[in-house]
């Protein structure tokens, strides 16, 4: 073997040992040591981070349980507010009840003044004199035959309904016009059930 030769084979063996782990029992310890104090570092910081946000979870889920008994509470406040008036203006009514023409005025003025806070509230009339029946805000309680007005409209108003933001509460009763076909038919229908 060439002295060459031999110096290739030292240096792999050089290098082969390089790559294998030392047998210094101190060197091995120091850096298990270390290894293991930035793993609880990075285990404290976590934990402090868990904590920080279990905390704050915990804050949120008070605080919207508090906001939610305070709607509960007092959401109906500035509507209870806006119908303070209405009430002055009923006991003043029934405060000068002598005088009749003056208490149905003072009545007219009401339910003018209880129509405004209402609809600032967000509701509305349903009142669909003469329009077409429409069964998803109306109530027919009746059918009436009627010449003058063509079949599906209503033709009176017994109760009106009222919507909440678009959403009914309380849908109009009312009386809708059929033609006489419509009409016999339903008379024909009512004997074979009696």
């Amino acid at each position: 073997m060439s002295n060459e030769d031999a110096d290739e084979v030292n240096e792999a063996v050089d290098l082969s040992n390089s790559n294998k782990p030392t047998n210094n029992p101190i060197i091995e310890n120091e850096e298990k040591d270390k290894v293991i104090e930035d793993l609880n570092n990075e285990l404290s910081i976590s934990n402090d981070k868990y904590l920080r946000l279990a905390a704050d979870m915990d804050n949120l889920r008070k605080r919207t349980s508090r906001d939610i008994d305070n709607a509960r509470k007092y959401g109906l406040e500035s509507f209870l507010i806006s119908l303070l008036p209405l009430i002055d203006s009923l006991s003043l009514a029934t405060d000068h009840s002598e005088n009749k023409n003056s208490l149905l005025d003072g009545l007219k003025a009401t339910v003018k003044l209880l129509d405004s806070i209402i609809e600032d509230a967000g509701v509305r009339k349903i009142n669909p004199h003469n329009e077409i029946f429409d069964p998803l805000t109306q109530e027919a309680i009746q059918t009436r035959v009627s010449d003058t007005t063509e079949p599906n409209r209503v033709l009176e108003v017994v109760q009106v309904g009222y919507t909440l933001n678009d959403k009914v509460l309380r849908a109009a009763r009312v009386v809708v016009s059929t033609d006489v076909v419509n009409s016999e038919q339903t008379e024909d229908t009512e004997k074979k059930l009696n």
